[in-house]
């Protein structure tokens, strides 16, 4: 599947209906993640970031600290339609200190930027094959960390053809 199935994935292995979610918008690929997140019944909640400009992470500390029930931060490595990239690093040291998940969308990122999943507390991460891997569209690449298993063993959004169960 292209990066977009991949960004689906992610969601539809480790969202049950109802969970918290928390995605950073700076840019139509985040737009498009909060939208995915909504069709599978997730509460969404958005840190909207003028186009062009990264997110502050102290944003994103301050929302766990206030929504505690949230299950999964989302954001891109870099966002496609505006090249701007945040600090993942950063992030993941905020999210690592909770409960939460932390996905990244790095589809522009992976291999063009460095990027250390275990390292900076990245739990899923989805890259693609158009962007600086430079092969067609139409393949995308995803990585879980061992908390991230666990909790898709237990999430509960129906899935068929992304069922990462089965390909475990």
């Amino acid at each position: 599947a292209t990066g977009s199935g991949g960004m689906e994935s992610l969601l539809v292995n480790l969202l049950s209906a109802g969970d918290e979610v928390l995605v950073v918008v700076s840019g139509k690929f985040g737009e498009r993640w909060a939208e995915m997140a909504a069709v599978f019944g997730a509460k969404v909640h958005a840190i909207h970031v003028a186009w062009g400009n990264s997110v502050d992470p102290s944003e994103i500390k301050k929302i766990l600290s206030e929504y505690k029930k949230i299950k999964l931060v989302m954001t891109q490595a870099c966002e496609t339609s505006t090249g701007t990239a945040h600090d993942i690093k950063k992030i993941g040291e905020i999210v690592s200190e909770t409960d939460a998940l932390f996905l990244v969308d790095g589809i522009t990122a992976v291999g063009a930027y460095e990027i250390k999943m275990d390292e900076w507390h990245i739990d899923g991460l989805v890259a693609g094959s158009q962007k600086a891997v430079m092969l067609p569209t139409g393949l995308s690449f995803i990585s879980l960390s061992k908390k991230a298993w666990k909790i898709c063993e237990a999430a509960k959004t129906p899935r068929f053809y992304f069922d990462l169960r089965k390909e475990l």
